[in-house]
């Protein structure tokens, strides 16, 4: 085997890796239905874990992460903000875009936050 295939293979290995499988999101989703006292859980530290993963370049699973943000409303109160304030900026604002209605309970919660990106606080208005 060459060097250069050898490379080849674990680039492709590294890429299969990285994604989330094709049902994961639809099962949180379905979880979250059938058993609602999981919300809290899924706030603190799945949506935070789906953040650091950048999940936002995974359309179907962007797709899944919109959908429990919607699920999760406001509910879950200031944990269910903990992911959406470590977003970058545009994805935050593809989010506000989507959930009109969140962007002043999260402006409220921000505020009492003592540091904030700044692209956050731009698109929040609080800068």
């Amino acid at each position: 085997m060459s060097k250069e295939s050898a490379e080849e293979e674990k680039d492709s290995t590294n890429k299969r890796k990285k994604g989330l499988p094709l049902l994961f999101m639809r099962t949180v989703i379905l979880v979250l239905q059938a058993y609602p006292e999981l919300k809290q859980y899924v706030a603190v530290t799945l949506l935070p874990r789906l953040v650091e993963q950048e999940v936002w370049t995974q359309p179907r699973a962007w797709d899944g992460y919109l959908r429990i943000v919607k699920i999760m409303g406001t509910e879950t109160g200031a944990t269910s903000f903990i992911s959406l304030m470590k977003l970058p900026s545009q994805q935050l604002k593809n989010v506000l875009k989507v959930h009109k209605g969140l962007k002043d309970t999260l402006k409220s919660y921000a505020a009492g936050v003592i540091s904030i990106d700044p692209g956050v606080k731009e698109v929040l208005g609080l800068s």
